[in-house]
């Protein structure tokens, strides 16, 4: 069965783009002591960043498209593991645990390599020796700037940034271990039912009618359509946050997203076809179809919208609907995938949240699947991880409300997402969802492995 990794990081040669978390350099002959310097700048700022990718192979034209390096060769017998970590060894301190993957370019001529680097350490990545030709400096940190380019941090913010994200991380490592020790019994949110649900139900109609005029016309079949099943997330931020105006909050949007999974929630690709646009005092994007007319497959055919008063929506089809060749849409439903998106969804929701200024607020969110009913559990995300019995549900639409801190998202994600989880996998016949199956996923999710 193809690894579902494999799949996430082909996403990243399929529609390449450089954010805050992911770099794309061109080929880089490591045999060279400067471009291995050069590729090990680059994983030091994406590790200062919490993690990312360095994707290795692709060149910018003067369009500003991503098309192979002509200098790509056909064997990568150069770049594999051990030469990667060898550069990491030589030139990064303390020394982080890279991985690497061989990923096939969508013309089939080339394989390219892609970097996986963690995220999540307790103290900053520097460079421990510098390079011949001065790019790379001994002792200097390195991180991902607006851009997006890997220099040293230039502000006081970027380094308040850059500290915090190393005390999380040792506040995170702390939570796993008291997790670890406790195991009865979870941190529930709260559930009650605020006086913000008609301001999100509005919301969520206003989506919903909106995506529903954007597929009216589409084929019956046509993958943005969803006709195996699809689910939806809704929220909104209650607090006190300054409301900036669309087009600078397009940007706070678009510096504030992360990459956690390959395709994260709201994903934000430029172009004519899917580029966010202003629409109705919101960001939005919807992947219909591409530039020859043909459509994705329905895990790539998301839409969504975010508004700059903290209002936030997105609507795609499930990862088990075309995306596994031996596996029929409409049939499964995986048990460690769900972890992954809906923990994806809150951190990314955090993460605006956070550069809006509303670290302190509440947050009203609501999640709905449909198209469960007939759908069989299976596990196909995660190969460690075994079904031994067919269990079916049928109820064929769940929907669930929380109520939290935006800081829970953060603190608390194990917790939430199993909380949200749990009753949905009781649909399958009544099958307990292991909450340490929930930690571990969302430990790995974080790392920004898989």
């Amino acid at each position: 069965m193809v690894d579902r990794r494999d799949i996430e990081l082909s996403e990243l040669v399929s529609y390449p783009r450089e954010t805050l978390d992911i770099e794309i350099k061109g080929w880089l002959d490591l045999n060279d002591h400067d471009q291995r310097a050069d590729l090990a700048k680059a994983i030091l700022a994406v590790a200062n960043n919490g993690g990312g990718y360095v994707v290795v192979g692709l060149s910018e034209d003067s369009a500003g498209q991503f098309k192979l390096d002509s200098k790509c060769p056909d064997s990568l017998t150069s770049f594999k593991q051990d030469d990667v970590q060898n550069a990491v060894q030589k030139y990064l301190e303390p020394v982080i645990q890279c991985t690497v993957h061989h990923i096939s370019h969508p013309s089939g001529k080339r394989q390219l390599p892609i970097v996986l680097v963690p995220g999540g350490h307790r103290v900053p990545i520097k460079a421990k020796i510098g390079s011949p030709d001065g790019k790379l400096v001994q002792n200097r940190v390195y991180i991902r700037r607006p851009g997006p380019r890997s220099e040293e941090p230039q502000t006081p913010a970027e380094w308040d940034q850059l500290f915090e994200r190393c005390i999380r991380s040792r506040s995170n490592e702390l939570l796993d271990g008291f997790r670890d020790i406790l195991t009865g019994g979870t941190l529930s949110p709260n559930t009650e039912d605020p006086p913000l649900t008609d301001q999100l139900t509005e919301y969520t109609e206003s989506c919903e009618g909106r995506w529903l005029s954007l597929v009216e016309n589409l084929p019956t079949d046509a993958a943005p359509r969803f006709s195996n099943g699809s689910y939806s997330y809704s929220a909104v931020i209650d607090g006190e946050f300054p409301v900036e105006p669309l087009p600078k909050f397009r940007n706070t949007l678009r510096h504030s997203l992360r990459n956690h999974s390959g395709w994260p929630p709201f994903p934000f690709i430029e172009g004519e076809f899917c580029g966010p646009k202003p629409v109705e005092d919101a960001v939005e994007a919807w992947f219909g179809p591409n530039e020859d007319g043909e459509f994705e497959k329905p895990s790539r055919s998301d839409f969504w919208r975010v508004s700059p008063e903290g209002k936030f929506y997105t609507r795609k089809g499930y990862d088990e609907d075309g995306r596994f060749a031996e596996i029929d849409p409409g049939t499964t439903f995986d048990i460690t995938t769900p972890a992954w998106r809906v923990g994806e969804l809150l951190l990314q929701t955090n993460y605006v949240a956070v550069a809006m200024g509303a670290m302190d607020a509440d947050i009203f969110l609501r999640l709905k699947w449909e198209g469960l009913k007939g759908r069989k559990l299976v596990s196909i995300g995660n190969p460690r991880r075994t079904i031994y019995h067919t269990l079916t549900s049928a109820q064929n639409e769940f929907e669930t409300e929380v109520s939290t801190k935006v800081s829970a998202l953060n603190d608390m994600l194990p917790e939430v997402v199993y909380d949200i989880l749990k009753p949905v996998y009781t649909l399958f016949e009544f099958f307990e969802l292991p909450k340490n199956l929930v930690d571990e996923e969302i430990r790995e999710l974080r790392k920004n492995r898989y």
